[in-house]
């Protein structure tokens, strides 16, 4: 096909009914072991438009995108995404929001790895808010509820471990606040443990 437009397709699947009994509409399935790609969506003249689009504007409970049965990951990759941006003025709860990363039954692999080797004016993470608005919220929070004794590592873990130097006071960590006023505080450390004695 050359000239599909707006309202044609190469490919149309319609499901009219209102149940399927945990059915499958569309399913494409293969043996192979050899790293064949079992679906490719290849848009190389693109530049607007949308590569897939997902519309499920009634799920509740449901998921949109379901890469649950990957248990034999070891190098490999899950779900690879450049970008990922929300628009809508959402709301959620139990913590759930734009990306959520779960991994409850691990305990010594890493639930996340951000890695920039080559970084040298750019930024790995980056978390901002341009808003004036924030009062309870915040745009990192760190939270444990572990019983076990601390080592090695910390709670949060900040190290350098090349031969480096700095300029304009910036260091490993540069807290800066140019707006506070009155009694606002710029870093606050606290402990409320009543059995804490020689601990730093």
């Amino acid at each position: 096909a050359t000239a599909i437009t707006s309202t044609g397709r190469l490919l149309y699947v319609s499901h009219t009914g209102l149940t399927s009994t945990s059915g499958t509409l569309a399913e494409i399935k293969t043996a192979a072991t050899d790293g064949t790609l079992v679906l490719t969506l290849n848009a190389t003249g693109a530049s607007t438009g949308a590569l897939l689009t997902l519309t499920g504007a009634t799920i509740a409970t449901g998921k949109g995108i379901d890469a649950s049965a990957l248990n034999g990951l070891t190098t490999g990759v899950g779900v690879h995404i450049a970008s990922i941006r929300a628009t809508a003025d959402y709301t959620s709860t139990a913590n759930v929001g734009l990306l959520n990363v779960a991994a409850n039954s691990l305990t010594a692999g890493q639930i996340m790895d951000v890695s920039g080797t080559a970084l040298t004016t750019g930024v790995g993470l980056r978390l901002a808010s341009t808003g004036t608005g924030l009062t309870s919220g915040s745009l990192l929070v760190v939270t444990t509820g572990t019983t076990g004794a601390v080592a090695t590592n910390g709670i949060v873990s900040i190290r350098a471990t090349g031969a480096f130097t700095s300029t304009s006071n910036a260091g490993i960590l540069d807290v800066q606040s140019s707006g506070v006023t009155g009694t606002g505080t710029l870093v606050n450390f606290k402990t409320t443990a009543a059995a804490q004695l020689t601990t730093t």
